[in-house]
């Protein structure tokens, strides 16, 4: 049984946390709020801040975990993945409206899209809960010292194949005929090349 006195300090110990209670979450809140930008994506907002505009790839949040659509098991599946790669860019560009935002690439096979965003556009980006990663799309050359050895090149070469007396027809989107590689413009080895594409009539080359 409570004594008088002990009645009334309880009374004012109650009143003075009720006084103090909401201020608690808000702090809290702008605690969780202020929380570190991670070093990738900070270097992403500088460069957005310095350049005006920063092209990107964004990887967008599926239902379930991506496959490669060889390891899909059924036609079925296939298209279900596809849909849900639609749904999931769809639903981020809808978020984004009214952001400086324009599609360069809408991929239909795996799960990513080609944007470029301004700073506000890419902190709307990197802060939405339906993209799973950022990264600056940056135009990466192959080069002849890792793509030699993957194909096997250099295996053929040690064993005596170097091509003398063959001709070879690459299909392609095009090759630089007058590249050093291939005997500079003076002795290319390029014998002929042609377009055959139907866009806006074949034109020979």
């Amino acid at each position: 049984m409570f004594h008088g006195y002990s009645v009334r300090r309880l009374i004012a110990l109650l009143i003075v946390a009720l006084l103090i209670m909401p201020l608690l979450p808000a702090a809290a809140q702008t605690t969780s709020l202020q929380a570190p930008v991670p070093a990738h994506y900070q270097a992403l907002l500088d460069k957005a801040q310095t350049t005006g505009t920063l092209r990107v790839i964004v990887g967008v949040k599926l239902p379930k975990i991506f496959q490669p659509e060889g390891n899909l098991g059924s036609p079925q599946a296939v298209d279900e993945q596809r849909n849900a790669i639609y749904t999931a860019q769809q639903a981020l560009l809808d978020s984004l409206k009214g952001f400086a935002v324009t599609v360069n690439a809408r991929y239909i096979y795996i799960p990513f899209l080609a944007l470029t965003v301004d700073e506000a556009a890419l902190k709307a980006v990197t802060s939405s809960p339906l993209v799973t990663g950022v990264q600056e799309d940056i135009a990466v050359p192959p080069t002849l010292a890792s793509s030699v050895p993957v194909i096997g090149a250099d295996n053929v070469w040690d064993a005596g194949y170097n091509g003398a007396g063959w001709a070879v027809a690459v299909i392609d989107t095009g090759v630089q005929w007058d590249h050093p590689f291939l005997g500079g413009s003076g002795s290319s080895r390029v014998v002929s090349e042609a377009c055959y594409s139907q866009c806006g009539g074949a034109v020979a080359m």
